[in-house]
């Protein structure tokens, strides 16, 4: 691969999307900076408005000294910074995220499954589960998370509907501000595209954080993927509008692109085989995120 093409941009936003392969994109971050270049916004969704509050706070010669910024914030970061800004992120199918979402609280929220099915949760956690993309993407998201956290649900989406020009703006978005919108299914090759795109190293990793979905998946009722797929229309269309990008950017790369997906892929499968990835994943995911948290927490201003 040709290292003197790629592109460099002086920020980097993650929009870090739940359950689409999110955390694990944030650890391969890691390798990109040194810890007090990278700055990372996550925690209580009624503290956002505060955290960001706080960004705002620090002089222009600390926030341009910021290479990486990461959290589960929608769209309209990049108007916090003086410099210029590329976003990143991944998507999952919007049918298969909020089940991976109810798998994920089922697993960490005790007595959660026994006191919500998954058709209520539908039905009841729209934030979660109705037309989220759309929302992250076209900035009504971060307008909620700044301004409106406490909002109900019914009144955040009267202020801030999901409607066509909702998702216009989205895909508006999406060309004129993201370098890399990539697809969970196709993790591999996001992250090549990153390397070639934006300058990246990339270890060897395994996945982090993985809800086991898929049984679960297979147990859901038709009637269920039904509802999901007409609560999710917008979402759904703007994923076939990123999945439909990805494959161009796709179609786009020099045989050179090909030939170190390859290499990648094979490297990483042959670490799996010796037993090397876990190894590599307790390192990066326990051991350097521990030390990492610490001093992003110590410079981060």
């Amino acid at each position: 691969m040709n290292q003197c093409a790629a592109v460099s941009s002086p920020l980097t936003i993650f929009m870090h999307i739940p359950k689409a392969a999110g955390t694990t994109l944030r650890y391969i971050i890691q390798y990109q900076a040194p810890p007090q270049r990278i700055y990372e916004l996550y925690g209580s969704a009624a503290n956002h408005s505060r955290r960001l509050a706080q960004l705002q706070h620090l002089t222009p010669e600390q926030r341009q000294g910021i290479r990486f910024v990461s959290g589960h914030l929608g769209f309209g970061l990049h108007r916090y910074f003086e410099q210029p800004a590329t976003y990143i992120t991944v998507l999952r199918n919007p049918v298969n995220r909020v089940i991976s979402m109810y798998s994920y609280l089922c697993k960490t929220r005790s007595n959660f499954r026994e006191s919500l099915t998954l058709e209520e949760f539908i039905r009841h956690a729209g934030r979660y589960t109705q037309n989220n993309l759309t929302k992250y993407f076209s900035g009504a998201k971060l307008a909620i998370q700044v301004h409106e956290p406490h909002l109900l649900e019914e009144n955040a989406d009267r202020l801030y509907p999901v409607d066509d020009a909702a998702l216009s703006l989205a895909k508006e978005n999406i060309v004129n501000y993201f370098s890399v919108t990539g697809l969970i299914e196709h993790f591999d090759e996001t992250l090549v595209l990153m390397q070639e795109l934006l300058g990246w190293r990339l270890p060897l990793y395994s996945r982090s954080n993985v809800s086991s979905s898929e049984q679960i998946y297979q147990d859901v009722d038709p009637s269920v993927i039904e509802l999901i797929e007409d609560v999710n229309k917008y979402d759904i269309e703007l994923y076939n509008f990123v999945e439909n990008r990805f494959h161009e950017q796709l179609a786009a790369q020099p045989p050179s692109f090909f030939n170190y997906l390859n290499d990648y892929v094979k490297a990483k499968e042959e670490a799996q085989l010796r037993k090397l990835a876990d190894g590599c994943h307790y390192y990066i995911n326990r051991v350097t995120h521990r030390f990492y948290k610490e001093v992003v927490r110590r410079y981060a201003y």
